[in-house]
């Protein structure tokens, strides 16, 4: 199992925007094969910076989605919303 995050700053005008954006990529990231769980985390200081945890059964699962068009065409979108590139950080479970 391995959990991803992804650290994200969106300019404030398009703070509303990309929330919608998120939501709907998250209804798509659960339909696909090895989705376990999901959560966005919203700094209480700044609202434009904005934690993804999600939760794979494996890379591979997780590498799937990633090279999917649909989720390509949602990056692609997104990233002309953001202040700053993403920064994805992929994380091994090693004990619970």
């Amino acid at each position: 199992m391995i959990k991803v995050l992804r650290e994200r700053y969106c300019s404030a005008a398009n703070e509303k925007t990309v929330r919608e954006i998120e939501k709907a990529t998250r209804e798509q990231a659960k339909k696909q094969p090895g989705w376990v769980s999901g959560e966005t985390l919203r700094d209480k200081a700044d609202p434009t910076h904005t934690v993804i945890v999600a939760t794979w059964e494996s890379e591979k699962a997780f590498a799937a989605w990633e090279s999917s068009e649909g989720r390509k065409k949602v990056m692609k979108d997104i990233a002309k919303l953001m202040a700053k590139p993403e920064k994805v950080t992929v994380f091994e479970l090693l004990s619970k």
